[in-house]
């Protein structure tokens, strides 16, 4: 019965399978036999979740964490040493670092460096990107045990970053010089 199920009958994207089986040789294929390899049932994923809790409690996590995005957004355009992007559409914040009179090889060199920082608290991650030649920093909150605390933990490891960044520079500079 399993096999039956799972055969895929004529479906286009089988033929290499039936390719590959001549008269002689018989390649099983796995997923015929058993439901762990088969493709995912991504609809049940939804629906279940749907029925056991209902859309009211799908409508607070998703207002929560566009909640928590806009409070990441209005610490960090606080402060003069980043420039964010945009306001938050869903939950995702882009943002770099500024340097004044600096290029953008050292805006994308201290970005990077904040990101280092902050990840290596090993609570959060944030990640990159590059939009237009330059590096992005992205917070993207996405995680249902995200909390008002864990973003404030953040914008702190952030805050301390960027506050920390002109010794840093100096120093840099002068080490070079």
């Amino acid at each position: 019965m399993l096999r039956h199920s799972h055969s895929g009958g004529d479906a286009p994207y089988l033929h290499n399978i039936h390719e590959l089986g001549g008269d002689d040789v018989h390649l099983p294929d796995f997923a015929d036999l058993s439901p762990e390899l088969t493709r995912p049932n991504r609809g049940l994923r939804l629906w279940l979740p749907l029925q056991l809790h209902g859309l009211a409690a799908f409508r607070g996590a998703l207002d929560h964490k566009l909640d928590l995005a806009q409070q990441v957004y209005d610490r960090l355009i606080e402060m003069p040493q980043l420039r964010v992007l945009d306001e938050p559409d869903l939950s995702v914040i882009a943002f770099h670092c500024r340097i004044p009179q600096g290029t953008q090889a050292e805006e994308d060199h201290a970005t990077k460096e904040m990101v280092s920082y902050v990840n290596a608290s090993r609570r959060v991650y944030l990640s990159t990107t590059i939009i237009q030649g330059r590096l992005i920093a992205r917070i993207a909150i996405l995680n249902l045990r995200t909390t008002a605390e864990i973003i404030e933990e953040v914008v702190d490891a952030i805050r301390t970053f960027v506050s920390q960044r002109p010794v840093r520079e100096l120093e840099s500079r002068v080490n070079h010089d």
